[in-house]
């Protein structure tokens, strides 16, 4: 029970800090993923002392929830950011990788086995190249899985208000704060 009231204090100290970052000018036009209902659900995880099934379905390898076999890559300039969408995909059993900026996607990507990322979680506004242009330059890599890999737009724009030219080289869009059920369903959607 201990554990669980520092994690809260600690929780709550962060949704404190995520929301200064995004009222500051210095934060720049950056949306932080998290929000009350991601800490909640996380509290709620570590409430019910949860081992990473979802509710109501058991902890194993042959439950609809496991994701084990898929590897994201998931690029954000925002460690909080990254932090957040691998708690809250923790119960899929998914395997994450993280790049901070698209230069280290790019590396990560071309230096991967063929076939070896399911899926590419792409924010749009990071410093250095873009999540377009990180996007455009990924499908230029001369191999068959540069255009077959899955690449979804994260950001606090609406898909309207993306470029044309880089909502073509996307695969989906999900939008800031994201709805952890959203980047499941595709998730899951990979796996038909």
């Amino acid at each position: 029970m201990t554990l669980i009231l520092c994690f809260n204090a600690v929780l709550f100290k962060l949704e404190i800090a995520l929301t200064f970052m995004a009222r500051t000018p210095q934060a720049g036009p950056e949306i932080p993923l998290v929000n009350t209902k991601h800490l909640m659900y996380i509290t709620e995880m570590l409430t019910n002392n949860e081992t990473g099934a979802d509710q109501g379905q058991q902890n194993n390898n042959t439950s609809p929830s496991d994701l084990s076999d898929l590897h994201i890559l998931l690029v954000d300039d925002v460690d909080t950011n990254r932090l957040i969408i691998k708690v809250l995909l923790a119960s899929t059993n998914i395997t994450v990788h993280e790049a901070a900026d698209g230069e280290t996607a790019l590396e990560m990507f071309a230096e991967s086995p063929e076939g070896y990322y399911d899926a590419v979680f792409m924010d749009i506004q990071m410093p250095g190249i873009d999540g377009f242009e990180t996007t455009r330059r990924m499908r230029e890599l001369p191999r068959p899985d540069a255009l077959k890999t899955p690449v979804v737009a994260m950001t606090a724009d609406s898909y309207e208000d993306m470029e044309e030219s880089g909502r073509e080289a996307m695969n989906g869009y999900i939008g800031k704060p994201v709805d952890v059920n959203e980047i499941k369903n595709f998730l899951y959607s990979l796996r038909k």
